[in-house]
């Protein structure tokens, strides 16, 4: 009966100060991270590009039925670390004016999850699906996600981002 006691003594005694430590290192990265997202957000919203493209030649837009719900996006934070997710909003709400937007745009980890577990319709991400979410997805739902290439990055910064729908088709069909 004391040996067990004694042991656990001992356990607690040595892994103690190690939960101290982990403790501190835990809010060390609590704190980089906050400082990360602090720093991302003042660049996101510094403005490089000041050149106005005119639009006027394109047709004008008029959409064949009014929707409304939710669009639900999970996925990428650089939509929500610049004005960028605010424009697409604001702009889409001029032609669907009662659709609403639940936006979870913390990284591209979370894009194909959400997918995947029925959190989102929408999941952008900053890079190609990878064989494995690619996978999972196809085991989890019996069809492939449906992908399209945008926001491409720029002339001095090339990327190659990408963006999952959970269904068969796109999400709010009818709706550009």
């Amino acid at each position: 009966m004391i040996r067990p006691l004694l042991m656990t003594l001992i356990l607690t005694a040595l892994t103690t100060p190690f939960a101290y430590a982990a403790d501190a290192a835990d809010e060390d990265s609590v704190a980089v991270q906050a400082a990360r997202e602090k720093w991302v957000k003042n660049k996101g919203y510094k403005v490089y590009y000041t050149k106005k493209f005119d639009l006027s030649d394109l047709p004008h837009f008029k959409p064949e039925q009014k929707v409304s719900g939710t669009i639900r996006m999970w996925g990428s934070n650089y939509f929500t670390d610049s004005p960028l997710a605010d424009y697409w909003i604001e702009e889409f709400h001029k032609y669907q004016p009662d659709v609403k937007f639940a936006l979870h745009l913390k990284t591209t980890l979370h894009a194909i999850p959400g997918l995947i577990f029925g959190m989102s319709d929408i999941g952008p991400m900053g890079r190609q699906i990878t064989w494995d979410e690619l996978l999972s997805y196809q085991r989890e739902r019996n069809h492939l996600p449906i992908g399209i290439v945008a926001v491409t990055g720029s002339r001095s910064f090339p990327c190659s981002s990408s963006t999952a729908f959970s269904g068969r088709s796109a999400p709010a069909r009818g709706v550009s």
